[in-house]
Formats: structure tokens, C-alpha cells, sequence
């Protein structure tokens, strides 16, 4: 009687947190990051392929200029399976649930990110979704967010990325947190060729 108690009681206190990358998870875009090579000149990156680029030595990313284009959300189509969770996640309701875009881009993308969702996505409502922006492509930073999530309640976690170290990285929370359900799923739709 004890355990069943107990499973209803994790059930009654459950905190749902529900999380969408952006970026060729949720959509993809034409937004390009500008690498200035070792020579001075510079090369587009897909954030696909942003994503995945180790600079080589002289390579760098002007703080300036490197990210300006997702400072908007430029050409976007929605990944239909991504898309279709997200409004199924919304449709079920706000109870007991956290919906959130964690997102590289900057704050300046936000209410771009926010109108895309409201006339793309349409009907979606996104007063509903916490839009995320932490202005950095680092992995740990996601990790960090989640982390701080679940400090707060969060019991029952699923987090959409396109990115396998950001996946790979929120999915290592379940060692730190073992007694909630955590989700870390790669979303493959969104991939460009070449």
C-alpha cells in the first residue's frame, strides 16, 4: 500500500518541462554565421554546419558580425514532426507543464522567434512557451538551463536538439538527477546535405 501511495504521490507532484531547440529542430532558416578565416576573409556557415565546425588555427568568429543574421528568423519553414510535437505539447495544456525554446540565438531573436511561432505555427498561442535565449552555442550552457529546471521541480523532461553534444549533454543530467524521468531525444529532420 506504501508503494502505491508513493507512485500516486509522484504522480499528483509531477512537474512536466518540455524543451525545443530552434534552429533545425524546430525550423530551418536561410540565417548564416560568418567565420573570418585565418587570411582575413570570410566564410558562411549553415548553423548546421556552425554546429559541428571546429575553427582551425587563426579562425575566429567576430563578436560583432559572426551572428547578426539570427538576430532575426530569415526563410523559415517548420520541421513538421518537431513542429507537431510542440503543438500536441501545447493542445495538452499548461498544467503541470513548462514549454520552453532554448535556443543559441540572442536576445534580439525573441520576438522574431515569438512572431514566427504566433503567425507560422498558427493556431499557436506562444504566450505558452518560455522562449530561451542564452546567446551561446555551447552545449554546458543548455546542460545548465535544464539543470536549473530541474533544481526547481522539473520531475518529467524531454529536450528536442538537433545537436548530439547538446543532446548527449543534457542526457548525462539523469546521472546527477536519477530519480526523474529525463528525455533527450536527437531530432534528425532538419539536417541539410553537404
Amino acid at each position: 500500500m506504501k508503494l502505491l501511495f508513493e507512485n500516486w504521490k509522484k504522480f499528483l507532484n509531477e512537474s512536466k518541462l518540455r524543451v525545443f531547440d530552434f534552429d533545425d529542430t524546430l525550423v530551418t532558416t536561410s540565417s548564416m554565421v560568418e567565420l573570418t578565416l585565418a587570411d582575413g576573409s570570410k566564410r558562411k556557415l549553415t548553423s548546421g554546419e556552425f554546429a559541428a565546425y571546429e575553427p582551425a588555427e587563426g579562425e575566429h568568429y567576430d563578436e560583432e558580425t559572426a551572428f547578426v543574421e539570427f538576430e532575426d528568423v530569415h526563410d523559415a519553414e517548420e520541421i513538421k514532426q518537431i513542429a507537431n510535437i510542440l503543438r500536441g505539447v501545447v493542445a495538452a495544456g499548461t498544467e503541470g507543464r513548462k514549454i520552453a525554446i532554448l535556443t543559441a540565438r540572442s536576445a534580439a531573436a525573441q520576438e522574431p522567434i515569438a512572431d514566427f511561432l504566433e503567425n507560422i505555427l498558427a493556431p499557436l498561442d506562444s504566450s505558452v512557451i518560455e522562449i530561451v535565449t542564452l546567446a551561446s552555442a555551447d552545449s554546458e550552457d543548455k546542460k545548465n538551463w535544464v539543470k536549473s529546471q530541474i533544481e526547481a521541480g522539473a520531475n518529467d523532461v524531454e529536450f528536442f536538439d538537433d545537436s548530439e553534444k547538446n543532446v548527449a549533454a543534457v542526457g548525462s543530467l539523469k546521472e546527477d538527477f536519477p530519480d526523474i524521468r529525463l528525455r533527450s531525444r536527437l531530432a534528425r529532420f532538419g539536417k541539410r546535405e553537404g
